[in-house]
């Protein structure tokens, strides 16, 4: 999914580097899910089960969105 990758990436850019040796093995674990669930929980449409990851989630959401950049309205409900 083209959009998902727009938006991991952007946030790769944006937020990454601040993540700390947990949230960054918790991101590569992210990046394992299927694509589908990671369209949804990224939608709006459902969260994760677990806390921690659905935590991410919105960590994500917040960086990517809080930016004026070229993918910031990309994936954010």
């Amino acid at each position: 999914m083209l959009e998902l990758d727009h938006l991991l990436e952007h946030f790769l850019d944006l937020g990454y580097p601040d993540l700390d040796e947990v949230g960054r093995a918790r991101f590569v674990a992210l990046l394992g899910e299927q694509d589908q669930d990671l369209s949804d929980w990224f939608m709006g449409r459902r969260a994760p089960e677990d806390p921690d990851t659905a935590g991410l989630v919105r960590h994500i959401l917040a960086i990517v969105s809080a930016d004026s950049g070229p993918h910031s309205g990309t994936f954010v409900r």
